[in-house]
């Protein structure tokens, strides 16, 4: 019964062929590390993207209303039509 309470031939700590080693939990945490800066890199880069083509977008915006408003003729009376725009 001495088995039973840890003695005996068998070494219960010692690695076995296949498990984790400190090294090799090493090596995978650095690729971990990796991936993860991979992955950051190209959300930052995807976001950096997106945010140009926004930036691209309302400039085009904001160039359709200038035109727009310098096209447009000044209201020359002061009636309720020259003070109100009523266009679509």
């Amino acid at each position: 019964m001495p088995e039973a309470i840890g003695y005996g031939s068998s070494t219960p700590f010692l690695p076995r062929a296949g498990e984790s080693t400190p090294e090799r939990t090493a090596q995978q945490v650095r690729e971990l590390e990796t991936r993860q800066e991979q992955s950051v890199a190209e959300t930052v880069q995807r976001q950096a993207n997106s945010s140009s083509r926004r930036a691209e977008s309302l400039e085009r915006v904001a160039e359709q209303l200038e035109n727009r408003s310098e096209s447009r003729p000044a209201p020359s009376d002061t009636s309720l039509g020259g003070r109100i725009d009523i266009t679509a």
